[in-house]
Formats: C-alpha cells, structure tokens, sequence
C-alpha cells in the first residue's frame, strides 16, 4: 500500500512527464471488449541491434520468453538458456541504479531494492511512467532484450510470451518491427541569458507523438568553464514534458567567467543525441557591497582614527574613506590605495586642529562595484597627546629619609609632575594631590613617620600637560631601608614523640615583617646544636626521623630577616624519644633446680626493638615478685645461685625503651 502511495505521489510530481508516458501507452495499448489491455512492445534499432521491450512487464513470480520468426514462418526461441526474469537480487538492483536508489525510495515508498519488482507486477500500467524517470527499471523489470540484426532496412516479426510463476503461459503478444535506426535529434534554439547572478538556459525539442520511435524521455546540459573541459552539470533527470519549449537555471556560476553550454536528447535507453552546437556567455557583477557599519571615530596620538565593522561579501575586496567639514558634501577620498579588507581602520593625520570633520566608509568588491557611503560620522579632535616623561630619576637617603630629583620633561605644555610611592610596580599610588611644578621631591615617609626598617618601596615620577595627559612613569623599583634591628622570634614552638618513630614539630612565625627566613634546630644532650632546615613560610610542621630511641633532645627556631639579622631562639622545648608499646610477653616459662641454683629458660619473644630480658621471683605464685638479675638478660636461660625451692619466678621482655611485657606466667623448680 505504500508502495502504490508513493507511486502515486510520484505521478503527481511529473505531471507533465506523465502526459508524455501516456501518449506512449495510448500507441502501445488499445481496449479490448473485456476492456483488458492489449499487450504490446517496442522495438528500438541501435547499431546492429534491435531492443526489444515489452510495454507492461511479467506478472509476481513470472518471466518472458522472447521469440522471433524465421524465414521459415516459424517462431525460434531466443533465449535459449532460460526465462528472462526480473532482477531480484538486492545488491544487483541497488547498484544498477547507483545514485539514483535513494531518491527512487523515497519517491516510490520502496524499503527494499527487490520491493520494486513487486510493485511493477501490482501496476503494470505504471511501467512506462516509472521508466522513463527511471530507464534502469526496464532492465530490472526483466523487460529488455537485444537481438543482433543483419538487415537494418527489412521487418521482422517478434513474439513475447508471459509466463506465469508456474512457467505456464499466460498470454502472448505478437508484433512486426521495422527495422530502422532512430537517430535521436538534438535540442535546437539554444540560448543562455545572464540574469543577476544565474545563466538562464533555453531550447526547443518537439512535442511528444505516437511515433514509437520517438522514446526520448529527458534531456542532458553540459557547461564548459573558460579552457575547461564540458561536464554534465546536473545529476538528476530534466524530464521531456508535453511542452516544446524549456528552461534551466544554472546557479553555481563565479563572476566574469566565460561559461560555454550544449545539450543532448536522451532516450528511454539512455542513449544521448550529438551535442548542440556550444553557446557561450559571461555574466558580469553589477552589484555593489553593502554599506560598511558600526563606523567610530576618536582622537588618537595626533590623529584621528576611523574604525568600521568588516564587510563579510566574498567578492569584498576592500574600503575607501572619505572627509568633509559638511555634512552633505564636498567629501573627498583620504586614501590613495584602497584600504585591504581586512584593514576596517584608518588614522587621518591631514586634519587641522578645532575643525570639526565628517567621515564616511565605502565597500568595493573585486569588480569595483561601489558601495553607497555610510551615514557621515562627526568628530572634533581633542588633545589626547601625552608629554614626553621625565628624564634622570635618581636619590639619595639620608637618614631614613628619600631625597628624590629629576630632569624636566621637553615637551612644551608641561604643567607639573605627579610623585608616586608604592610596594611594587603594580602597587603604586600617587602622593601627590595635584601636579608639583619643582624638580625635587623629599620623601619621609607614610605620614612623615619614616620608612619601615628592611622594607622595599618603589617610586616613580610623570609629567603632566595642560589637556591632563599624562606620561610615562619614569620608575625606580625596589628601593631598601637598611636594616639593622633583628627580627622578633619565632612564636608557639611545639614537639611530640610520636611512638618512638618520629618527632614532629610545628612552629609558628615571628611578628617581624622583614623576616626571609627561618631556621629549625636540634641539639642532643649533651651535644652542640645542629641545623635542621630551613622555611620560609609559616605554620611550620616538620617531621625528624633522624631521631633514636632512648635520646633526649632540645629543639628551638630562629628568625632571619632580609637585612640577616637574626632573632635570639624563641621557646626551647626538649623531648624524649621512646615509645609507649611493650613487647610481647615470654611463653614456655620452666623453673628447674641444679646443683648451681634455680635455673629459668624460656621461648625467645620477637619484637622489632627487644632489648632483652628481666627475672622476677616471689614465695608465692600470687605474692610480690621482685628482680633478680643486674644486667639485663640477653639470653633465653638465667641462673639463679640463690634460689630455693618453693620460689616462683616470672619472666618479662624489655625494648629499647624501657617499656616491659606483661608479667606473664610463671614457673617453680621441680
């Protein structure tokens, strides 16, 4: 249904095209009494052939047989090795129409290649008008066969049988074509008309008639641009219609070329007509750029610049400019050359001063079409000329005071000078209320208060003209009050022992202002102080992991200012270095008695920092346990000369920081 839908819609966009399929059907097809049509073909010579197409094509799932008569009277079979069928393959249809399958499609509401078979088969009086949009269909309907011919002036007699999808015939056609070679004509009254910026292209070619002959169905131009070689310039079909007269308009054209065209006749086969003889024309630009915009003007160091938005035509090649002290004439041309495209800005140095002067922009393009001038734009010339600055800036201190002198500006409407003091180049604010008409300024200070010992300033001096322009500043940067008062200490020292591992210290700033940097120092007891780092900001937090377990240290900071003077030490903190974790207490504890005293062993205890081991006894296994050995034991077997039977002993390790296991279990001799 969508498929007959689109097919219908096709029609509809061909109308004229369809009046042309229809004087062909008509000669192809009369009514019967069962108002059936009858079935017949057309025979088209070319060179030493003869294609033979039937009007309607086979019915879904059928075939044809085409035969031709003898000079004996009878039918012989020529296509002896099979049917001839409709093309059914997908990838066969799609590449036989090419570029043509997409528009195709969409026209005829076909989804699939192979769809279009059944279409032809569900309307076969569509055929025609389908194939002459489309020549391709032909072939593909399974409605084409070329037979080799010797006699080009004779008759011959065809038969085409239509077979239905069981092979049996369904009906037969019979006809006696004249064996003649149609030579396609031409178009003629070719004529090309420049209009704007399109070729308009005109011809003549006959109306269509009943002349089975007569198949030509659309038409091709070809366009040769200046030396170039003749193309077909246009892919799709420009259809014959019921008319004699046609036109085309050629869009894609490029100023001031010569463009040369000819055209052919095509017919149902795709068969071209000789060309026609070459029609030349060039089409010239008479239209000017648009007016130039957004014109400004401003006064600029001794001149007066024009500035405008850029034209964005593509043939634009660049602007005029254009003065006058009225409003509505006498404007001449500034510019000796034409300004670039690119250049929307142009600077009048030719004004006079206190005249008021109108200006006004016009676009060119490549032909040297002119724009009409933009809206004049008024504008009076105001001084906005800086003087030159002044030269050798220099001081000297004395006693923490700035002397400061300089050389007057050359330029002649100087009124005075603005004095500048700041922290930096980007910091730096005037102290000068109004302009000071002397070479020398004495500086002491914020309020007279002097300069911050260790402190950089920077200074800078401009002159100052008449019209309040301003020059240069002449600078000098980062100027230094000696220093000699040591900074602050540094505040809020603070050490931790973190279990033994580390020591982490943090410290916090001096409330100097001049401080560059600061030092971390750590000495052992007894030992001499030894330099850590060094930081330049604050908070500090550092980490020593240089430190020993056991060791007892002091740490303290010092601040450095600029100048290098350096601070006494602020707080002194002292920490010792252990950590606060036992080692594993002792298993397999056995008490055994020999000749020489109790003996003690036990299982070693593994620990990372294990120092060694100590031998508690006591009367009882719940009584008071008290130590036995002088010297830490290193081994896992004690000896105690002095013990008795009855005793009870207890075995615990020790680390290196003196922290003891647990006390364990305990043993008796036996």
């Amino acid at each position: 249904m969508n498929s007959r839908l689109g097919l219908l819609k096709m029609l509809n966009n061909q109308r004229e095209n369809m009046i042309v399929c229809l004087l062909i059907l008509i000669a192809l097809t009369t009514a019967t009494s069962d108002a059936q049509p009858k079935i017949e073909m057309v025979g088209v010579v070319r060179g030493d052939s003869i294609v033979i197409i039937p009007a309607v094509p086979p019915v879904r799932g059928g075939a044809l047989n085409f035969y031709k008569k003898s000079v004996s009277g009878q039918f012989a079979l020529l296509n002896t090795s099979g049917p001839v069928q409709p093309i059914t393959d997908d990838d066969v249809i799609l590449r036989m129409l090419g570029n043509k399958w997409e528009a195709f499609s969409e026209e005829l509401s076909v989804k699939e290649p192979a769809d279009l078979v059944f279409l032809l088969s569900e309307e076969p009086m569509a055929f025609f008008m389908i194939a002459f949009r489309y020549p391709e269909v032909i072939k593909i309907a399974g409605c084409w066969y070329t037979d080799k011919i010797t006699d080009k002036r004779g008759e011959v007699e065809y038969r085409i049988d239509y077979l239905d999808e069981s092979g049996a015939i369904q009906r037969s056609v019979t006809k006696s074509l004249k064996i003649r070679e149609s030579i396609l004509n031409p178009p003629s009254g070719v004529t090309v008309t420049p209009e704007g910026k399109n070729i308009i292209i005109e011809w003549k070619y006959p109306q269509q008639t009943r002349d089975l002959t007569d198949l030509v169905t659309q038409f091709y131009i070809y366009r040769k641009q200046g030396n170039g070689q003749a193309e077909k310039i246009y892919t799709d079909v420009i259809p014959r219609t019921n008319s004699s007269e046609y036109l085309y308009t050629d869009e894609n054209i490029e100023y001031s070329t010569e463009y040369s065209y000819s055209l052919t006749a095509v017919d149902i086969l795709g068969n071209e007509s000789r060309q026609t003889e070459q029609v030349k024309t060039i089409v010239y630009d008479k239209t000017p750029p648009s007016v130039p915009e957004e014109v400004k003007a401003d006064s600029v160091d001794g001149a007066i610049g024009v500035s405008w938005k850029m034209n964005l035509e593509l043939d634009a090649s660049g602007y005029n400019v254009y003065r006058s002290t009225k409003v509505d004439k006498d404007y001449t041309k500034l510019n000796t050359e034409l300004l670039p495209l690119d250049k929307t800005f142009y600077y009048d140095k030719s004004f006079t001063y206190g005249l008021q002067y109108f200006y006004c922009i016009t676009c060119l393009d490549k032909t040297g079409n002119e724009s009409e001038k933009s809206n004049p734009l008024a504008i009076l010339y105001e001084d906005v000329t800086a003087p030159e600055a002044p030269t050798d800036f220099s001081y000297s201190l004395e006693n923490n005071v700035l002397k400061f002198s300089w050389v007057a500006s050359k330029s002649p409407d100087v009124e005075g000078y603005y004095f500048y003091r700041g922290e930096s180049i980007d910091i730096l604010p005037r102290i000068t209320a109004t302009a000071i008409n002397v070479l020398a300024y004495t500086d002491s200070g914020y309020a007279g208060g002097g300069f911050t010992p260790g402190q950089r300033y920077t200074f800078a001096v401009s002159a100052v003209d008449k019209g309040r322009n301003e020059s240069k500043k002449v600078i000098i940067a980062d100027i230094l009050i000696p220093d000699n008062t040591p900074p602050e200490p540094p505040q809020g020292l603070m050490t931790e022992n973190v279990n033994g591992n580390y020591v982490l210290i943090s410290s916090g700033g001096s409330i100097s202002a001049d401080v560059a940097i600061y030092k971390l120092f750590r000495s052992e007891v007894p030992s001499a102080p030894v330099e850590l780092t060094t930081f330049t900001s604050t908070p500090l937090r550092y980490t020593d992991s240089t430190v020993k377990k056991g060791s007892t240290y002091i740490y303290f900071t010092l601040a450095v200012d600029s100048a290098g003077n350096t601070s006494v030490s602020g707080k002194k903190d002292t920490v010792e270095v252990k950590d606060n974790t036992p080692p594993p207490s002792p298993r397999m504890v056995k008490a055994k008695k020999l000749q020489a005293g109790n003996e003690i062993t036990w299982e070693m205890v593994y620990d990372f920092d294990l120092l060694g081991y100590n031998v508690y006894k006591s009367s009882l296994p719940n009584g008071n346990y008290l130590k036995v050995n002088n010297d830490v034991v290193k081994e896992l077997r004690f000896i105690d000369s002095g013990g008795r039977d009855n005793e009870f002993y207890r075995v615990r390790a020790i680390d290196s920081s003196g922290n003891e296991s647990t006390k364990g279990e305990y043993a008796s001799p036996k």
